[in-house]
């Protein structure tokens, strides 16, 4: 019933069973197909998703939502590891909450939602949760800044208000 095949008349075009078929791929963020009666043509827009990092072989988009895809570069991508799938909107909010200037490589979400990250400069950073995640980040640029932590290799900012740096 619900088929669609090229050479079919514009009419008998179900666009809202299209729509909803083509939106079922994971990848897809959304799709409008619209009818033009004057030209006879079908016009189909499609709205990808654009993954924030990988997750073992998914992606995921700013929204928390895993999908798959051959056809991302990975390489610029932070890959994240998860204890649980229930971590996804913790890991947009912390991807999302962040300057991209800090060039993150991994992202690990322990059980107890510990958020710890290194950066392609090989700097390790225990976020603790996501609480003053504003906070954070203005200490971390803070001690970053001084001359003592350009060699530094970690920093732990679960308590922003004493911060540890080694």
């Amino acid at each position: 019933k619900n088929k669609f095949s090229m050479g079919m008349a514009l009419a008998r075009v179900d666009t809202r069973y299209l729509t909803r078929k083509i939106e079922s791929l994971n990848f897809v963020a959304s799709a409008k197909i619209v009818r033009n009666w004057w030209s006879d043509t079908l016009s189909i827009a499609i709205k990808t998703r654009v993954a924030i990092a990988q997750v073992g072989n998914s992606y995921i988009d700013r929204e928390g939502v895993l999908f798959e895809s051959s056809s991302i570069a990975t390489s610029s991508l932070p890959i994240a590891t998860l204890s649980s799938a229930d971590q996804a909107g913790t890991l947009t909010s912390f991807l999302t909450g962040i300057p991209q200037t800090l060039k993150i490589a991994s992202v690990d979400i322990s059980s107890d939602g510990i958020i710890t990250s290194q950066d392609i400069s090989h700097r390790t950073v225990r976020w603790g949760d996501l609480t003053d995640l504003a906070v954070k980040l203005k200490v971390f640029t803070a001690l970053t800044a001084l001359p003592e932590n350009k060699k530094a290799l970690f920093f732990d900012l679960s308590t922003p208000d004493t911060p540890i740096t080694k």
